[in-house]
């Protein structure tokens, strides 16, 4: 089963600078790799 991800384009991320960002511009050049971590505790 393959996750629906269409939706990931549109959000808005800030980065550790501050500036806020498309999710989008991170795969705008080449193909990418996300991966969600759930901190516990």
């Amino acid at each position: 089963m393959t996750p629906d991800t269409s939706s990931l384009g549109a959000l808005r991320v800030v980065t550790i600078d501050g500036t806020e960002v498309a999710m989008s511009s991170a795969w705008a050049d080449a193909p990418v790799v996300l991966v969600w971590l759930r901190h516990f505790g």
